[in-house]
């Protein structure tokens, strides 16, 4: 029988940035130009959005438990306050992230989040 693991919060101050292409961080964002390989985050409470484009290769992780899988052009988005884990990804994976914190988000948007909270929805549904 499995324990129960303590869950990591991680905030987008907090972002582990060694041995990532970076190009650029600040406070409320962190564009990552080339990310090879995922953190061996373990049960990890993302407190902001993460859009990646995978480029090469496949992503596979749980978020909430559910199973997300992105192949080679294909975009995930992990919206925030969502558990994840049991990242893999294949040898050739290459992806391009975008980590946005909500607050930041909501003002790029203007009162336009729901589209975005819609969308995460429906492909977490369906």
């Amino acid at each position: 029988m499995e324990q129960n693991k303590q869950i990591e919060v991680v905030n987008i101050g907090n972002v582990e940035v060694e041995n990532l292409d970076l190009g650029y961080i600040d406070k409320e964002m962190v564009l990552i130009d080339n990310m090879k390989d995922v953190p061996e985050l373990d049960q990890t409470k993302i407190n902001f959005y993460v859009f990646g484009l995978c480029v090469k290769g496949k992503i596979i992780f749980k978020l909430n438990g559910q199973p997300i899988i992105a192949n080679a052009s294909e975009l995930f988005i992990c919206p925030p306050k969502m558990i994840y884990d049991d990242p893999m990804v294949s040898p050739d994976f290459e992806c391009k992230t975008i980590c946005v914190s909500d607050r930041l988000l909501r003002n790029l948007l203007a009162g336009k989040a729901e589209i975005i909270n819609r969308e995460v929805y429906l492909r977490h549904k369906y």
